[in-house]
């Protein structure tokens, strides 16, 4: 659970399961807004598939969003795959997985955060 932190920066990663893809989840809380963003790294030029599905809790109310399309990593090695943003008040709970595969190396990758 997020809570009334007096930091206006948090990172989470989560971790893949792929020995050649790596994807985070980064978390930056600003205020009372939380931006979650979707990384995933590689080899330049491997192209795939993703879903990135976010939960967020607070109190009696949820909400829940999913992205998902084709990835390309470019040169520098990295690609945003989503990015979202919600509300973020005392008692925020917050819950995000990305999965996808690889077009080459047909490999698979998941990463999950649960605050």
């Amino acid at each position: 659970m997020l809570g009334s932190a007096i930091f206006s920066l948090m990172l989470i990663q989560g971790f893949e399961n792929s020995p050649g893809l790596a994807c985070t989840v980064n978390l930056v809380r600003h205020e009372d807004i939380i931006l979650i963003t979707g990384m995933i790294k590689g080899e330049p030029g491997q192209s795939g598939w993703y879903q990135m599905d976010t939960l967020s809790r607070s109190g009696s109310s949820k909400s829940v969003s999913r992205q998902s399309g084709k990835f390309h990593i470019d040169a520098d090695g990295e690609v945003a795959l989503g990015q979202s943003m919600i509300g973020a008040s005392v008692g925020t709970a917050v819950a995000v997985e990305i999965i996808g595969k690889s077009d080459q190396a047909h490999e698979s990758f998941d990463c999950r955060v649960d605050t």
